[in-house]
């Protein structure tokens, strides 16, 4: 098909002001503020967070039982921060037997491991408000979320292998809803380790 000069793509905009209100790194930036605030310390990890989701999960709670265990790279309570976008690989979309996203299967993955990390906690959500193919931003588990499902009759690795982690997040009370917020800086996730029990 052919197209004249008014079917050209745009080169410039002249007559045109363009305002740049927030940026990737923002969002941690402004949730390590609100720690400071709370005397809580906190940890920005990464604004550009990439890779496969399950396997940000599982990377993240073993971080939270490092941390626990031996202060590292960080003494708790505290909190890391990370920003970017992980996705999920769907070889096979015939497996798929839910609902779910990135952000989900990140905190369900993460669910698996921290339960050897008490009171571990990690949110993932969708900065814009929705997370894959769920209604939902994201999800939020900790290190009792594993115990929680199973005593549903729910398996959290079933959820990953059949991409339905919305369903089993929503089961349990761990979705979270906001609704469309009106902005996007690709995923927020806020991971909560406590010092361990009967530590001064």
């Amino acid at each position: 098909m052919n197209a004249g000069p008014e079917g050209e793509t745009p080169k410039a905009f002249p007559n045109n002001t363009y305002f740049l209100l927030n940026t990737l790194p923002d969002s941690c930036i402004y949730a390590k503020e609100v720690c400071d605030e709370m005397g809580i310390p906190a940890l920005i990890v990464s604004s550009f967070l990439e890779g496969e989701s399950r396997d940000a999960g599982t990377f993240f709670a073993s971080i939270a039982r490092e941390i626990q265990t031996y202060g590292n790279p960080i003494k708790p309570p505290c909190v890391l921060l990370s920003s970017g976008e992980v996705t999920t690989l769907i070889n096979d979309s015939s497996v798929i037997k839910g609902h779910g996203g990135p952000g989900q299967e990140m905190t369900v993955s993460f669910a698996i491991t921290a339960a050897k990390t008490d009171g571990a906690c990690l949110l993932s959500i969708d900065s814009e408000g929705t997370d894959g193919t769920a209604k939902v931003a994201g999800g939020i588990t900790d290190s009792t979320s594993f115990n929680a499902a199973a005593q549903k009759g729910i398996s959290l690795y079933q959820a990953l292998r059949e991409h339905s982690c919305f369903e089993a997040l929503d089961s349990i009370g761990s979705a979270i809803f906001t609704g469309n917020t009106g902005t996007n800086l690709c995923d927020l996730n806020i991971l909560y380790v406590p010092a361990p029990k009967g530590a001064k």
